[in-house]
C-alpha cells in the first residue's frame, strides 16, 4: 500500500455542508478512514454522492477498496474554530458522528467539535 498517495484524512469546508465518512482498506490490510465536507460548488452537486465522488476516485487510484459508511452535515465555523456534526445521508445512511469527530479532533486539536446524534435531524 502507498498511504503517501492518499488525500488528507480530514477535509473541511467552511460553512454548513454535507459530509461523508469513508473507510478504505488495501489488500495488504492497511486501513484508513476519511471525513470530507464540501459545498455543492466545490464538489459538483448537492448530494452526499457528489461529496464522496472525487474522494473515492482518489483513494481507489491508490489501490484501496472504498466504502462510504455514512454521512450527514458538518457546520464548520472557521473563525470560531467550531465544528458541529449531525444529521444523515439519504444515500449512505447516518454517519458515525463520534468517529468523524475523533478524526476531526486528531486533525486539529484546537477545534471545538460538537456532535448531535439525535435521529431525524437532516
Amino acid at each position: 500500500s502507498r498511504p503517501d498517495l492518499l488525500p488528507a484524512r480530514v477535509q473541511l469546508s467552511p460553512g454548513l455542508n454535507k459530509y461523508v465518512l469513508v473507510h478504505a482498506i488495501h489488500s495488504d490490510g492497511d486501513e484508513q478512514r476519511f471525513v470530507k465536507s464540501a459545498s455543492p460548488s466545490e464538489c459538483g452537486g448537492p448530494y452526499h454522492g457528489n461529496v464522496a465522488q472525487d474522494l473515492r476516485e482518489w483513494i481507489e487510484a491508490a489501490g484501496y477498496k472504498v466504502t462510504v459508511t455514512g454521512g450527514g452535515r458538518i457546520d464548520y465555523t472557521e473563525d470560531h474554530q467550531l465544528v458541529a456534526i449531525y444529521g444523515f445521508s439519504y444515500a449512505f445512511g447516518k454517519g458515525d458522528h463520534e468517529r468523524a469527530a475523533a478524526l476531526v479532533r486528531s486533525h486539529d486539536s484546537s477545534l471545538r467539535v460538537n456532535v448531535d446524534n439525535r435521529d431525524g435531524i437532516y
